[in-house]
């Protein structure tokens, strides 16, 4: 909606197009950025990556039709590139995760290994993207790109994890408090606006700057033993299966750029892995509920 509604001429200049995001620290352009009913880009970017491993598993299950599921493939493909956020690196990670596993199941262990490294490649080329930025007056931590005359420095998101660990530090073991802003960055973005930036764009720094040490332990080990209850092989796992490389890319990795420990579709996640991976440790017997979950 927000992608049509910005070539048929309601941008954010001339307004009428709520669906549209301000284009922050992206190149300036005439395209759209697009951040639907979410507060944000990057969270409506994290709510579609585990939105397309619950179309896979459908997929998979055959609970939705061949063309229903690549029609709902497809949309949650397409919204998720107009976002323009970092996190299409988890999006890519959890679906090439997913295939790897199931490529692998079946066999096919040269193709497994080919679909891994590539959504490892394009992760990994996307989180290293969201730490540089084309030269700008905001800082003078800036280098030349080898081999070229382009200068480009530490992005916003760098600036603000510094800021969110020295802040940090003034109450490192108590933290400032649940909910409270852990930087505070002012930063002219290429297009000539001015941001202020006051969240620390990583669930792990967030979680220290709010709670402190004693919290980000408390995290640390809770994220540790839901790590301990993924499952990367299909058989009669698929729920499982999926649920893991939602968790994977939406948390573990999208949780390296962005704060997302709040967001309570993840935590639904967590719950389900939770109750899926104590059924299939713990059977309850036949006819026992969770035993469609496992499958």
């Amino acid at each position: 909606m927000g992608f049509s509604l910005f070539y048929l001429g309601f941008n954010l200049e001339t307004g009428g197009n709520y669906f549209l995001h301000i284009l922050g620290t992206v190149p300036p352009g005439n395209y759209p950025r697009i951040h639907s009913f979410f507060a944000d880009p990057n969270m409506l970017c994290n709510f579609l990556n585990v939105s397309l491993l619950l179309a896979l598993l459908a997929d998979k299950m055959g609970w939705v039709k061949e063309t229903l599921s690549k029609l709902l493939r497809f949309g949650i493909w397409f919204a998720a590139f107009f976002t323009l956020s970092p996190g299409l690196g988890g999006i890519v990670l959890s679906t090439a995760v997913w295939y790897f596993v199931l490529f692998r199941d079946a066999g096919k262990l040269v193709l497994s290994k080919i679909v891994l490294l590539a959504g490892i490649s394009f992760a990994a080329f996307l989180l290293a993207i969201a730490t540089i930025s084309l030269d700008t007056s905001n800082t003078d931590q800036d280098f030349l790109l080898p081999l070229t005359n382009i200068t480009l420095e530490s992005s916003v998101r760098v600036l603000v994890w510094q800021n969110s660990v020295n802040k940090s530090l003034e109450n490192p073991f108590f933290g400032k408090g649940t909910g409270a802003d852990v930087a505070l960055v002012r930063y002219k973005t290429l297009a000539g606006t001015n941001h202020i930036l006051m969240d620390g764009h990583n669930i792990l720094l967030n979680i220290f700057g709010q709670t402190g040490l004693f919290g980000l332990i408390a995290f640390v080990c809770l994220v540790a033993h839901l790590i301990s209850r993924l499952r990367f092989t299909s058989g009669h796992y698929h729920t499982l299966l999926a649920l893991s490389c939602a968790f994977l890319g939406a948390f573990l990795y999208q949780g390296l750029t962005g704060s997302f420990e709040d967001a309570r579709h993840l935590w639904v996640v967590i719950g389900l892995i939770i109750v899926i991976s104590t059924e299939i440790r713990h059977p309850a017997g036949k006819g026992h509920a969770g035993d469609s979950l496992s499958n």
